[in-house]
């Protein structure tokens, strides 16, 4: 009886010991990326680390991923972009706030 007892508590002790195992192995896979990164998954528990906006396509089982000069040359063209749409609402703005003073 008292074997059969301690046989028992030790497959209770083997089951939680492999369920705390698994669980703290998810977590440390689970880290949050560096700033200005994020990590995209590339096939079937692949990921890669690469910066935020990188644009990837996929030809047949080939992925590519944007070069580093021509994902930072994209980024500086968005902010041209915003830039560029922010100076015209400010101009629409002084104009707004001229004839208001009229």
């Amino acid at each position: 009886m008292k074997k059969t007892y301690i046989f028992i508590c030790c497959i209770v002790l083997n089951l939680f010991m492999l369920n705390a195992s698994a669980w703290a192995d998810d977590s440390a896979n689970q880290q949050d990326p560096l700033v200005g990164m994020e990590i995209i998954k590339v096939g079937q528990g692949e990921e890669l680390l690469v910066p935020k906006g990188t644009k990837t396509h996929k030809i047949g089982a080939q992925l590519f991923i944007e070069d580093r000069a021509e994902s930072i040359m994209n980024q500086i063209v968005a902010l041209e972009k915003r830039l560029h749409e922010l100076e015209l609402a400010n101009l629409e703005l002084k104009k707004e706030i001229l004839e208001l003073k009229k």
